[in-house]
């Protein structure tokens, strides 16, 4: 089985990838920012805390889950310019 995608839409996919991991970060940080207010102003109960430490013991997996996901939306789209470049390569030298 063979996996064809036309450079035009790996670029695109690439981009989209990219875009929607900053979006993802975005959310991620508002998430710890509200965590960490409710943790600094509030009192919080035990069982609170608990869970407000559960949540912050995410942190690193969600950051490296937006870096993993933007890289391979950068991979995406320096794999379709390279394709793209290689299809100009031989048809520039075609001609």
């Amino acid at each position: 089985m063979r996996f064809v995608a036309s450079p035009e839409v790996l670029r695109a996919k690439g981009q989209e990838l990219v875009s929607q991991s900053e979006l993802f970060n975005d959310n991620v940080i508002k998430i710890y920012e509200s965590v960490n207010k409710m943790v600094n102003t509030d009192y919080l109960s035990p069982e609170a805390r608990a869970i407000a430490n559960d949540i912050n013991s995410y942190k690193a997996d969600l950051d490296l889950m937006t870096k993993t996901i933007k890289e391979y939306g950068s991979f995406c789209m320096n794999a379709g310019n390279k394709v793209m470049e290689n299809q100009y390569n031989i048809t520039s030298g075609i001609n």
